[in-house]
């Protein structure tokens, strides 16, 4: 099989994990999650990272973060009942007995996925399950994360990208939902088109001033890119269930918008486009 890697990842390190599966029934691939986002006072501030899947290319065999190697997380007023292992096993999503999430507050996690019987390939697909409001209905809107890859708990690391709601890379760093050129139309038509919303009160709006400023004064275009990838998708969710389903619309539709916007803004104003 040729292996080709297109965006991180290094001959070296697909090597590696090419020779660790062929070699032994069962070795492990350890996952750094890096949360982009400042740390707040709330428990679930930030990225909230609900599980870690590794999987095959045609989903018959899927395995999951089953331990959890290192990690950081700023205190928080709920900083006792957030912990890092929460963020393992099957998401809640698919059993519902699972802890819920790990909210790293602007920290981080490092976290190994044991692969048995399986030798897996630079095709498998990483998840990163993120309570993103999409995926996970009624949640808030996604927040960015950096994730890399190694061989050893302790590195070296291989960045596969940076995602915004729950996010999928295949090894090679090719990421599963990507801003191209059909997402930038798809971006403009859904900030042009005008829409029947409710208006949002001050205290609304304060949910959301923190992302606003943040997202205001971010120069990494990377990230600008993967937030905005996650943040349509979410507004389109919302519209959808709104506008489609008559859900209750309470201004998320607006929120919604609101905070796409200013994204796509600044992405427009650092890069001239």
């Amino acid at each position: 099989m040729k292996v080709t890697h297109p965006v991180a990842l290094t001959g070296a390190l697909v090597a590696g994990v090419l020779a660790a599966g062929a070699a032994a029934a069962e070795h492990a691939l350890f996952v750094k999650v890096e949360d982009l986002t400042p740390s707040g006072d709330g428990a679930y501030s930030g990225a909230d990272i609900d599980a870690i899947e590794l999987a095959s290319p045609n989903r018959h065999a899927a395995f999951y973060a089953a331990a959890v190697i290192d990690s950081e997380k700023p205190p928080n007023a709920g900083n006792a009942g957030v912990l890092p292992e929460h963020a393992l096993g099957q998401p809640v999503l698919l059993d519902a007995d699972a802890p819920y999430v790990f909210a790293p507050n602007g920290g981080w996690l490092i976290a190994r996925i044991d692969v048995r019987g399986e030798a897996y390939t630079d095709e498998w697909r990483l998840t990163v399950y993120e309570v993103d409001g999409f995926t996970y209905p009624l949640s808030g809107a996604p927040e960015p994360y950096r994730v890399s890859v190694a061989l050893a708990e302790d590195g070296p690391w291989q960045e596969l990208g940076i995602g915004s709601g729950t996010s999928r890379w295949t090894l090679d760093g090719t990421a599963g939902m990507r801003f191209d050129d059909a997402r930038v139309e798809r971006i403009e038509a859904a900030l042009a088109r005008e829409l029947d919303i409710e208006p949002i009160t001050e205290a609304q709006y304060g949910m959301v001033a923190g992302t606003i400023a943040r997202i205001s004064a971010l120069d990494d275009i990377a990230q600008l890119q993967a937030e905005l990838v996650g943040l349509h998708t979410y507004f389109e969710y919302i519209e959808h269930v709104v506008n489609d389903h008559g859900e209750k619309d309470g201004g998320r539709v607006y929120l919604a918008r609101l905070v796409l916007r200013t994204a796509w803004d600044r992405y427009r104003s650092i890069t001239g486009s």
